[in-house]
């Protein structure tokens, strides 16, 4: 079926976009571009505003020295390295899948750095896991047969702007929610000519169908006529899969995890941008009173020279902007950051007091007692594990491995060490109690004899 067009009707086109991906996306959008100062400036007005009377140039130098912190990206480094506090435990993992761990995406990443950069990415909202197999020419007759020609499954990452479309249903049979459709948009470059490349966009799509899953490999068509929509199929087939071989860490509805922390940097920014205007603006100038119209310009302070109206003497001085309220507005800036900072050392510093302890809550009871409060670490750590425990059945599907049958793993997190060391802590000064009434027993035993 390779080269096969596409449908004509709209419900038929493959880069068709769900119904809320593109508001999904305008709040990843400004978690983004908050990422570096490059980034945020590249939205020009839509993150710093041109003010009323400002023209192009002096907006242009205001955008060009404006920059950003990056407090809510080094959040993200901050909150996943809470949650890859030590390496994740793999020693429950089916032994099949266990020599495919040190370079689990065929690209030559472990595990634990594939983990934790798909943690990272989910914090766009969510990200997805597939898993691929690669295709053979000559199709394998055993598994014996795949491993000797190379083949096995391994994972491939995706943003959540990379998932475009989706539908879920309900199975017929055990009722659960499944996902029967997902569509990721990929570009990458492809050589053109000797020394050069272009971007060539492709859509990726699984389905259920008849109990199996189908896939298809749609290629955008730059070439078609009145730059009319069209895209080329260039292969499909399916898989003997239960379920679509794609593991979310999150929901593909959620917001960014950090959006709050991201619009807060956003005021940062432009507040500070103001900031850096006031204080330019408020350079000492030299004025004159009286000083001939037509005498030389005086370069001197600033470079600026202003001339009030004449007298009969002449008068000289500096004038300034009252900058009373420079510290205030100083203040209020640093406010904001501090309080980003604060928001994400809450989450962990809340993920480890309730995470550690004799008798937690539960994720779910700390996110109905408070939504804004720092169980939401927790929760966003138990996603991920569903997400790589279920990516790893799936492997196991692809070698053959019944269900339930690929292991489990045990994350590491801050507050999973913090409470094996006070287990152990507590551990270690039962035995010296239980020491220390032994030896007192023993003393006393020993006083009785004496008598």
């Amino acid at each position: 079926m390779g080269g096969k067009p596409q449908g004509n009707t709209m419900s038929d086109i493959v880069s068709n976009q769900h119904s809320t991906y593109s508001k999904q996306q305008a709040k990843r959008d400004v978690f983004a571009a908050i990422q570096s100062t490059d980034t945020v400036r590249e939205g020009t007005t839509l993150y710093l505003p041109r003010y009323p009377a400002e023209d192009a140039n002096e907006y242009n130098a205001r955008l060009g020295s404006a920059t950003i912190d990056g407090i809510t990206a080094g959040g993200v480094d901050v909150l996943t390295g809470a949650v890859f506090f030590d390496e994740i435990d793999v020693s429950k993992v089916n032994a099949s899948i266990q020599p495919f761990l040190e370079n689990i995406d065929n690209q030559g990443n472990s595990f634990n750095v594939f983990c934790r950069d798909a943690f990272a990415a989910s914090f766009d909202g969510f990200s997805a896991i597939v898993i691929d197999m690669p295709k053979a020419e000559v199709q394998p007759q055993s598994l014996e047969e795949e491993r000797t020609q190379g083949m096995r499954p391994y994972w491939r990452l995706y943003n959540a702007k990379d998932v475009i479309n989706w539908r879920y249903r309900t199975d017929p049979v055990s009722k659960q929610r499944q996902l029967e459709l997902v569509v990721f948009k990929e570009v990458s470059p492809e050589p053109n000519g000797r020394f050069a490349d272009k971007e060539i966009t492709r859509y990726r799509v699984f389905f259920l169908t008849e109990g199996m899953v189908g896939w298809e490999l749609w290629r955008q068509d730059t070439q078609a006529p009145n730059g009319a929509e069209a895209n080329v199929l260039e292969a499909n087939g399916t898989l003997a899969l239960p379920e679509i071989p794609v593991a979310f860490i999150g929901d593909v509805m959620d917001d960014p995890k950090l959006l709050v922390e991201s619009r807060l940097e956003v005021k940062a920014y432009q507040k500070e941008s103001s900031f850096d205007v006031i204080e330019y603006l408020s350079i000492p100038v030299f004025w004159t009173k009286g000083y001939p119209a037509d005498a030389p310009k005086l370069g001197l302070g600033a470079g600026t020279h202003v001339r009030l109206p004449d007298s009969q003497f002449v008068d000289i001085g500096y004038c300034q902007i009252d900058s009373a309220g420079h510290e205030s507005l100083k203040g209020t800036i640093a406010g904001i950051k501090d309080y980003i900072r604060s928001r994400v050392n809450e989450m962990v510093d809340t993920a480890v007091q309730q995470g550690a302890g004799a008798a937690p809550d539960t994720a779910t009871e700390a996110v109905i007692k408070d939504r804004d409060k720092q169980a939401r670490l927790i929760v966003w750590a138990d996603e991920l594990k569903d997400a790589l425990e279920y990516a790893l059945q799936i492997t196991g599907w692809f070698m053959g491995l019944g269900d339930d049958k690929a292991g489990e793993i045990i994350l590491r997190t801050k507050w999973t060490v913090a409470e094996e060391k006070r287990q152990e802590a507590a551990d270690t000064q039962a035995l010296r109690d239980q020491a220390e009434i032994q030896a007192t027993a023993a003393k006393a035993s020993q006083g009785k004899t004496g008598g």
